[in-house]
């Protein structure tokens, strides 16, 4: 069931156009402050750890704990209204083939855990996704913009700055900058877009989802399937239902 079909030359790495993300995203309110904040404090905010292994053990505690006190949390569960997770189904399926692969998904009662693989960067200036809201902006600069501001710039000048730093430097930090934009943009318009609906559903105004949201990009295939499994196993691990089958608010890609 979860054997995948992760080929080698596709495997993601950090801040690259194709990497793989997983990502959480809740309801407002669902983690008082003070408990996240000391869930942080406790993880990610104090001492540092002094290698990446264990940056990387917090890291998997932190969300473990996290995701645990969502799991408990009974008192805000707008999700365990079907029609609200039908729209926020939607929202995940709508950018599928479009913005990335769509992995896996579960939509629990208060927050989603959602798997996809980033699809490489299109040439269009703008794509928008739906006429609902779903959209993404990308290089909105024209590109004769671009050319003209380079040449106010004597080229020896020019040269010389860009000789100062290591171009392999200035394009990973360039990609990391953009890999952030784009995700951060692209979950806006999910969030933005199921949000107005659930308010629609509910009757109220206001913010619906928490701002941030708790993403983490996929190391390898063996992370990748263990998070698939824990994607859909949420469900039962939070005793909602016996099997993963039987949560109907579940996906789960059938390549996959």
């Amino acid at each position: 069931m979860y054997q995948t079909h992760f080929h080698r030359r596709n495997l993601p790495h950090f801040y690259r156009p194709n990497s793989t993300y997983f990502i959480t995203y809740r309801l407002k309110g669902t983690i008082p402050r003070k408990i996240l904040r000391q869930l942080k404090e406790k993880y990610i905010t104090g001492k540092s750890p002094k290698t990446k292994a264990k940056k990387y053990k917090n890291e998997k505690q932190f969300f473990a704990e996290y995701d645990k006190y969502l799991d408990n949390n009974k008192n805000i569960q707008h999700l365990m209204n079907d029609k609200i997770a039908e729209k926020v189904k939607f929202s995940l399926h709508y950018p599928d083939k479009k913005e990335y692969n769509l992995i896996c998904y579960t939509v629990m009662p208060n927050h989603v855990h959602v798997v996809f693989h980033l699809l490489e960067e299109g040439e269009e200036n703008t794509k928008v996704l739906s006429q609902t809201g779903l959209s993404v902006i990308r290089n909105t600069v024209p590109q004769t913009t671009v050319s003209a501001k380079r040449n106010t710039v004597p080229q020896t000048t020019l040269s010389a700055k860009r000789n100062t730093v290591p171009q392999t430097i200035m394009s990973a930090k360039e990609d990391v900058i953009k890999r952030n934009i784009i995700i951060d943009t692209l979950m806006k318009s999910i969030k933005g877009i199921s949000a107005r609906e659930a308010n629609k559903i509910l009757g109220k105004k206001g913010s619906f989802w928490q701002s941030e949201s708790y993403d983490h990009i996929v190391r390898d295939e063996d992370e990748l399937e263990r998070i698939i499994k824990y994607v859909v196993m949420n469900p039962v691990k939070a005793r909602l239902v016996e099997s993963w089958e039987e949560w109907e608010h579940t996906y789960l890609a059938e390549e996959w």
